[in-house]
């Protein structure tokens, strides 16, 4: 493939490849219909002083043209400019500009008019291992115009001459911006992280850094011991209620026996067991079967969103293996663990390596709604043990809109299995209970 040295918009180009570079106006872009995965794109706009592009407080994403101003000095604007931008302050004061993740030496320079003779404000220049910065004073409603350009050709394969542009407000203390993302003041603190920011209503209102040791929203409790660190991942402890039963002779297992885990708060369950099994719903009579397939995870969409440990869920992931999740797991895990059980938001109905023996065999999901108005749905196994075909699981589990958890066994005929509920956090897997003494 013969490419010439010098392409045109919608030509061919390759990043890195100084014979093969694209015109002012555009730049090296990705593109899967090229042969070499990139093609000459036109810049859109601010390739001109007539033409600028809007910049806002916060970052703005630019990209700059092929051909390089190589030689150009900071501040002179010689050679050419290759992206223009427009600011309008909002409010007066100093603000930061900076220039972020480019890949080739730039510099940027600020002056008061879009015109090439306007006055320079500011110029900075910096290479791709550092952000430059300058800082200026601002007015309100006076536009500032802000010229990027590259000054040599080094090219990204990742996205060929893609930058962003920084613009802050700085001022002593953070408060008063608490909700913009940056660090105003450079403390090295951002937003609610900054105890300027302790307690702002709009924003700092809660305890939202509930690992930094500081009563963030102060109202006297610190991190783990203000309620609004309930639900955080640093405050979270492993929660739930299992039991390894072991099969074989005389152990006890749940066979004929119910259990309803019925929630008694955000992230808590009280449990009941009681020696009458019975279905909730006729399997298939509110829904269809499902094919059973050896250690396949089933992905369903629950008809209403499901409260388990403190979070909603409106998916569910079943597992032929006897297990439900609210997170997509790794696989179908055919091994119970407890240690798995508190890894992910776990149902364990029967946890063993089971399969699809018998033609009898079937799964089926069902949902409906009850006499007062609750959603539920349900999913019922029929199937055995992987190594053991003559023991059968079958066995209900239902989820009420509400977050009660219902299940039924009416066979349990395992060697061993895992049964109950689980959700992640720190600390210790808990001890296990005795569902069926």
């Amino acid at each position: 493939l013969s490419i010439p040295s010098l392409q045109e918009v919608g030509g061919i180009c390759r990043p890195g490849d100084l014979e093969t570079v694209c015109p002012l106006g555009a730049y090296c872009g990705i593109d899967d219909l090229s042969p070499t995965g990139y093609l000459c794109t036109a810049v859109e706009d601010g390739d001109t002083c007539a033409s600028p592009l809007t910049a806002a407080e916060g970052l703005n994403h630019g990209r700059l043209q092929g051909l390089s101003n190589a030689g150009t000095t900071t501040c002179s604007l010689t050679g050419g400019v290759e992206q223009v931008w427009s600011f309008t302050p909002t409010q007066s004061g100093t603000i930061l500009i900076s220039l972020k993740d480019f890949p080739y030496a730039a510099s940027v320079t600020v002056r008061d008019s879009c015109l090439m003779d306007g006055t320079s404000l500011a110029c900075m220049e910096g290479d791709a291992e550092d952000d430059p910065f300058v800082t200026l004073d601002a007015t309100a409603g006076v536009p500032l115009y802000l010229f990027v350009e590259k000054r040599h050709e080094l090219f990204s394969a990742v996205d060929p001459y893609a930058y962003e542009l920084l613009i802050m407000r700085l001022a002593d203390t953070e408060g008063g911006l608490c909700g913009d993302g940056f660090d105003n003041d450079l403390d090295g603190l951002v937003d609610c992280e900054d105890p300027d920011c302790f307690g702002d209503p709009a924003f700092c209102g809660v305890e939202g850094a509930c690992g930094d040791g500081f009563d963030n929203d102060l109202d006297g409790d610190v991190d783990c011991d203000d309620a609004d660190c309930t639900l955080d991942g640093a405050c979270l402890e492993k929660r739930g209620y299992y039991q390894l039963f072991p099969g074989g002779g005389d152990a006890p297992d749940l066979e004929g026996w119910r259990l309803v885990f019925t929630p008694t708060s955000l992230i808590d369950y009280q449990w009941t067991a009681t020696q009458d099994a019975s279905f909730f719903v006729e399997p298939g009579s509110s829904g269809s079967a499902v094919q059973v397939l050896d250690d396949y995870l089933y992905q369903f969409q629950l008809p209403f969103s499901f409260p388990f440990s403190g979070f909603t869920h409106d998916k569910i992931y079943v597992s032929s293996n006897g297990w439900f999740s609210f997170v997509d797991p790794a696989s179908s895990l055919p091994f119970e663990s407890a240690l798995l059980l508190f890894s992910y938001p776990i149902i364990a109905l029967a946890w063993d390596d089971l399969n699809k023996i018998s033609f009898g065999d079937t799964f089926t999901v069902d949902t409906g709604t009850t006499g007062e108005g609750e959603g539920w749905w349900a999913f019922t196994f029929y199937n055995r043990e992987y190594n053991n075909p003559q023991n059968i699981l079958h066995a209900q589990i239902v989820l009420f809109e509400g977050g009660v958890i219902r299940m039924d066994w009416l066979l349990f005929q395992m060697d061993d299995a895992l049964v109950g509920i689980g959700a992640p956090g720190n600390g210790e897997i808990p001890p296990s209970v005795d569902f069926a003494p």
